[in-house]
C-alpha cells in the first residue's frame, strides 16, 4: 500500500495562523466600534446587549468569518497545501477559544 506523504510548509503556517489571529481579533473590536456607534453607552445599549443573538454576533461571527474564508481555500486548495490549511484552521480554533488568555499577555 502506498503511503501518502505531505510536506508540511510550516512557515507558511505559522505566517497564516498569526495572520488569521489578528484579524479575528481586529474584527471583535470593529464590531464593538459599530456596536457603540449604533447604540451609543446608554440604557438602551445594556438592554440590547443582553439579548443571546448579540452576545453571539459578537463573539463568534469573526471566527465565522474565518472559518468560511479557510473552508474556501481548502475546498480549492491543491492536495499539497490541504494539510497546511488545515493545521491553520486547527490552530485558529485553538488561539480564538483562548484569545482572551493571548491578549492577557501582551495587554496588562
Amino acid at each position: 500500500m502506498k503511503q501518502l506523504r505531505h510536506k508540511i510548509n510550516w512557515l507558511i503556517v505559522v505566517y497564516k495562523t498569526i495572520l488569521l489571529c489578528t484579524l479575528s481579533i481586529a474584527l471583535l473590536y470593529l464590531n464593538q466600534l459599530i456596536f457603540f456607534l449604533t447604540w451609543g453607552s446608554g440604557a438602551g445599549a445594556s438592554r440590547v446587549s443582553e439579548l443571546w443573538y448579540i452576545d453571539f454576533l459578537f463573539n463568534y461571527s469573526p471566527l465565522i468569518l474565518l472559518v468560511i474564508y479557510l473552508l474556501f481555500i481548502i475546498i480549492n486548495s491543491k492536495k499539497n497545501r490541504f494539510v497546511n490549511n488545515l493545521i491553520v484552521l486547527f490552530l485558529l480554533f485553538v488561539f480564538y477559544f483562548y484569545r482572551y488568555n493571548f491578549l492577557d499577555l501582551f495587554i496588562q
